[in-house]
């Protein structure tokens, strides 16, 4: 089995694989090839990066494409490849993105747009739910299945809200600690320096999830962000679990 999710960023690709490695077993690889037949191309080497992850006899890639507006050269790459070599070609495709202040049907279109620019006819594609694509080649058929995941789905916000509420939902203690630093930031933002530093809602929503992480492990406050990520097990919340179910299902 081989399967891709697609992300915006470098900070979801050590979320999720940190979270398949928790829960699933998934270990990286570094010098894993996804495929010895063809390569997912990354077209801008500074802003994707891809990580292999194995199980078995199966692979993964996670791909930060480098934004939420720049899924189209990934996806083209995705169906090319599988549709020249079936065989040893994509058998899920799982799409993750961020809401943000979008309503989730306005993101499936926009996946669907991208999708059929790259040469493949999709159906309506509905969140949370396993789509298919069917094709064939040299008389044979196949199929692809295709998982948006469009997050949250019951508010505005990322990948990092996400997260917050799973902390958030651990204890009274947890709780408290999500909302003062939502306190801290939110005052922050408010202040004659938020132009300088926050000047994005994405990056309050971010600095609110690494203020509520550093509160919780204080000595480990200064690590690279992907070090400050594995220092909590927000993995284990159901919070979480319910974002990524079918990714716990398929994968």
């Amino acid at each position: 089995m081989k399967s891709v999710i697609l992300c915006e960023g470098h900070d979801e690709v050590y979320v999720i694989g940190y979270y398949l490695y928790g829960t699933k077993n998934w270990e990286l690889k570094k010098e894993a090839k996804f495929s010895k037949l063809y390569q997912l191309s990354k077209k801008n080497h500074n802003n994707q990066s891809m990580k292999i992850y194995l199980k078995g006899e199966d692979t993964l890639a996670i791909w930060a494409v480098g934004g939420k507006d720049s899924f189209k050269k990934p996806l083209k790459s995705v169906f090319e490849n599988t549709l020249d070599h079936p065989d040893d070609g994509v058998n899920q495709l799982f799409i993750l993105l961020d809401r943000d202040e979008s309503e989730i049907s306005e993101c499936l279109t926009r996946i669907e747009n991208e999708i059929n620019l790259s040469g493949v006819k999709t159906p309506i594609l509905e969140n949370n739910k396993i789509n298919t694509i069917e094709f064939s080649f040299e008389g044979e058929s196949y199929q692809i299945k295709i998982i948006p995941v469009i997050i949250p789905f019951e508010e505005n916000g990322a990948l990092e809200n996400v997260l917050l509420n799973s902390i958030a939902s651990e204890d009274k203690e947890s709780e408290y600690v999500v909302k003062k630093a939502k306190e801290y930031i939110e005052d922050f933002y408010r202040s004659d320096f938020r132009e300088r530093y926050l000047n994005h809602a994405r990056l309050k929503t971010k600095a609110e999830f690494s203020a509520a992480i550093s509160i919780t492990n204080p000595d480990r406050s200064t690590a690279e962000f992907n070090k400050l990520l594995t220092s909590h097990k927000w993995y284990e919340s159901d919070v979480v679990r319910k974002h990524f179910e079918m990714i716990d299902k398929l994968l």
